[in-house]
């Protein structure tokens, strides 16, 4: 017991000796650490405009993003031209080899390419909310299901007939 009490203590004092050793080794001189002389300078924040100021700017927004719609809108249509042209390549590839590794890949980058072009259209589409464009285009397109008319059979013939007329009229004075 005391020989592994002594053997510790031994380890903490060689521990301690390495410490104060290695500590006086890199000990910098006073002399040899650079002066550094600083000075708080008040400026209005007024003048200057900030990142967030651009931000909050409608204008700006809008600017920067067509901007980066436009970067955007070159780099998938390149990304597109480039996979169809390597499309064409492993196809004669998986064409020749007849393997179905090969037909794999060939599926894997029709799949990749096709959601670059549906990534295409949501940049469209998100560049056209930004713009504010609400003709009534594509954020009226919706799918009906279940469509149900509340009311008597009589009221949906009444319904169903001006509805006729209103376009034999249009039909006819155009």
């Amino acid at each position: 017991m005391t020989d592994k009490v002594t053997k510790n203590l031994d380890n903490i004092f060689v521990e301690e000796r390495l410490k104060r050793r290695t500590d006086d080794e890199l000990k910098v001189p006073d002399e040899k650490i650079p002066k550094v002389q600083a000075e708080i300078v008040e400026t209005s924040t007024d003048a200057v405009p900030t990142s967030l100021d651009k931000i909050n700017n409608p204008s700006f927004a809008t600017v920067e993003a067509e901007e980066d719609f436009g970067i955007i809108r070159n780099n998938m249509q390149s990304i597109i031209e480039q996979g169809a042209i390597a499309l064409t390549g492993i196809l004669e590839l998986a064409q020749a080899a007849d393997s179905p590794r090969a037909y794999e890949v060939v599926a894997t980058l029709i799949k990749t390419l096709s959601e670059s072009n549906a990534e295409l259209m949501n940049h469209h589409k998100k560049i056209a909310e930004l713009r504010g464009n609400d003709n009534g285009t594509a954020n009226d397109i919706s799918n009906i299901e279940n469509a149900i008319f509340v009311g008597s059979t009589h009221e949906l013939q009444k319904f169903i007939k001006e509805k006729r007329n209103d376009a034999i009229d249009s039909n006819s004075s155009s």
